[in-house]
């Protein structure tokens, strides 16, 4: 040992930069830490065998071997030391190796955090101590169950030998085989016992037949690190919760003052004689022995009696409580894991290679229990290359990226199953989209303004040099229409400027206003003479102005997506037809085109945000779901009539605007 005080704790420090060493050394020398330090990770397994270490920290990078090779070797010749890696760049593949490999504990990152490292390191020493508690409770368990099956394997014998030994009396053998079958009885039905309420109320109905006992007491240290008593109290179970700390008893007790002092502060009331025995002991001071303490008022015969009757059964008690707390803990672990797991907003499903889910939160309840091609297909890919895959999918009708993470158990080649995480970015997504679409129409607006300025003055000035020659050449009819026909011109472009101008510079913030839905649509037409120069134009308004309420702005947006796409669906010339009407007080909107149509599987798809069956580069599948969204907000709902090979009719319809 490099240290005999129980306070210290050995830490090994592998490192071929001596200046990482001397420094690591001078931040433990006020700690209680050992910090041993090897410059050459070759002679580390022979200092391991030799000493006792708690903590072992290997630098990744070194000439001989990686930290990740060290640490692998180590965990295989000392599994209870927690290992550390210590790196200057830590990558997706650095922590699936460390991590299935060598099983670390902790990562440290050049340059560290002085009070990070040594916390690290203190959270890495109370692991290793509760590894090695770990181990020693499970060699327990596991001698101590098969004690138990040695005895209930004897126990015939036990009962033959006793009864050939009483042969003389025949009262005092009978006496002996009832104790001993009780005996058996009280085991097998210990048992059954699977929790410790259950032993309880069992071993209470034992004693209470026998014996004038008062109350029964167990006391124990749970698994949430709480000092937990348990008591009946008019045939009911109490579990109460203690905060002070309690003393480890190690012998049986009776008579104790002290005991009875502690008992009569938690239950607020004197309380009588107390018999105190620990159930079983621990090799570390640490850990805290259950205890039972039994309230009685026993004459010295019934006493006797009473410490018969617990000497007899005191081994199958301790084991079935040893048991029934190993259990409880199992259980506690399992639960914290699960409430874990249930705690994460995102959804996350542990998936086998058959694509079966295996185990998943409750976020995940929500989707579908087959999973699609896509969650296969990464799931094929990350098997393939044991690493990390991820992809963006749709699930329950929203936009999901998907981290698939292989998990490779010690002996396997390859991973056997997968944990599948899901961040839903679907907001994210549509705040993008909408992003575009706010650059485009300042790009628009930028344009617009850019054409205002360069236009508008030449306009202004061939309107009025048109109208000057029309006042001095009034008499020539057919120049004054050609000057006219030439106003009317300028006029136009003037216009149609105007219109771009208010379509691209709308004020966001202004609030929604009863707008002619006529007098939108014919403001946006000039806009898309472009569009529509191939193609034959129907504009069938309704004979009244229809109301509704909207930002002007916006249902121009609506108006021109629409047009513009029923433009696009056309590869030949065709007819656009554009309607109003007015329909059980509903305003109605429509653009129908004769183009080849929309398949009826992507109807539910076609206002998905980024979906788009046009080519790559031609569509960024935002605006039909930007329309879908600007409708909607103002109580209106879009809708689509196809036929394929007849053309799509896209609907608008608002509430009318009543004044």
């Amino acid at each position: 040992m490099f240290g005999t005080g129980d306070d210290k704790h050995f830490v090994l420090w592998i490192d071929d930069d001596p200046l990482v060493l001397s420094t690591a050394k001078r931040l433990f020398r006020n700690h209680n830490i050992e910090l041993i330090t090897i410059d050459n990770p070759l002679g580390v397994m022979d200092v391991l065998a030799k000493h006792n270490f708690s903590v072992v920290i290997a630098d990744q990078r070194m000439p001989e071997k990686t930290g990740i090779q060290l640490l692998e070797e180590i965990k295989a010749s000392f599994p209870l030391i927690t290992r550390i890696l210590l790196t200057g760049f830590l990558d997706h593949q650095t922590i699936e190796e460390s991590v299935n490999k060598a099983n670390v504990f902790r990562f440290i990152t050049k340059p560290w955090n002085d009070e990070e490292l040594i916390s690290d390191i203190n959270q890495a020493v109370q692991h290793h101590l509760a590894l090695v508690q770990q181990d020693y409770l499970r060699i327990q368990v596991r001698e101590q169950n098969k004690q138990l099956t040695v005895l209930n394997e004897r126990l015939e014998e036990i009962v033959f030998e006793r009864t050939k030994s009483l042969s003389e009396s025949k009262k005092e053998v009978e006496l002996r085989n009832s104790q001993i079958k009780n005996l058996i009885f009280f085991i097998q039905e210990l048992n059954k016992a699977e929790s410790i309420e259950e032993l309880l109320i069992f071993f209470k109905k034992e004693y209470q037949s026998k014996f004038n006992i008062t109350t029964l007491y167990l006391l124990y240290y749970s698994e949430n690190h709480k000092f937990v008593l348990q008591y009946f109290q008019k045939n009911e179970l109490i579990e109460r919760e203690i905060d002070t700390p309690v003393k480890t008893r190690i012998d049986i007790q009776y008579g104790q003052k002290e005991d009875q002092e502690f008992l009569a502060r938690l239950m607020g009331r004197p309380v009588a004689n107390i018999i105190a025995f620990p159930l079983f002991k621990f090799e570390s001071e640490n850990r805290f022995t259950p205890v039972i303490f039994l309230e009685h008022d026993l004459s010295p015969t019934d006493f006797t009696a009473l410490l018969d009757f617990l000497t007899e059964r005191l081994q199958v008690i301790s084991l079935s409580v040893d048991r029934s707390l190993a259990h409880r803990k199992l259980r506690f672990e399992s639960q914290q894991w699960e409430k874990t797991f249930d705690s994460m907003e995102n959804p996350i499903a542990i998936i086998d290679i058959d694509f079966n889910i295996l185990r998943m939160n409750r976020s995940f309840d929500f989707f579908s229990k087959v999973l699609s091609v896509e969650e296969q297909n990464l799931i094929r890919w990350s098997a393939r290359s044991g690493q990390l895959q991820k992809s963006n999918i749709k699930k329950a009708n929203k936009i999901f990226e998907v981290y698939t993470y292989p998990v490779k158990f010690s002996g396997d080649q390859h991973p056997t199953n997968f944990v599948n995480y899901y961040v839903d970015i679907s907001e994210k997504r549509e705040l993008y989209g909408k992003m575009i679409q706010n650059e485009k129409m300042v790009a628009l607006g930028l344009l617009a303004g850019n054409i205002a300025h360069e236009l508008n003055n030449p306009l202004t000035g061939i309107r009025s040099v048109s109208q000057v020659l029309i006042h001095e050449h009034g008499k020539v009819k057919k120049l004054v229409e050609d000057l006219q026909e030439i106003d009317k011109a300028a006029l136009r472009c003037q216009n149609i400027i105007s219109d771009l101008l208010q379509f691209s510079s709308a004020d966001e913030k202004a609030e929604a206003k009863p707008v002619g839905l006529n007098e939108i649509v014919m403001k946006t037409l000039p806009l898309l003479k472009t569009a529509l120069r191939y193609h034959n134009t129907k504009t069938i308004l309704y004979q009244k102005n229809i109301l509704v309420r909207i930002k002007p702005h916006l249902l121009q947006q609506v108006i021109f997506n629409l047009i513009n796409n029923a433009c696009q669906a056309m590869k030949e010339p065709g007819t656009v037809t554009i309607r109003t009407a007015l329909k059980n007080g509903t305003a109605t909107f429509s653009v129908q085109d004769t183009g080849p149509g929309i398949d009826p599987t992507i109807h539910e798809r076609i206002f998905e945000a980024f979906y788009t069956t046009k080519p790559e580069g031609e569509g960024t599948g935002i605006g039909l779901s930007v329309c879908q969204s600007i409708i909607e907000k103002y109580g209106g709902k879009i809708a689509i009539e196809s036929v394929p090979g007849k053309g799509a009719t896209f609907i608008v319809m608002l509430p009318v605007e009543t004044r």
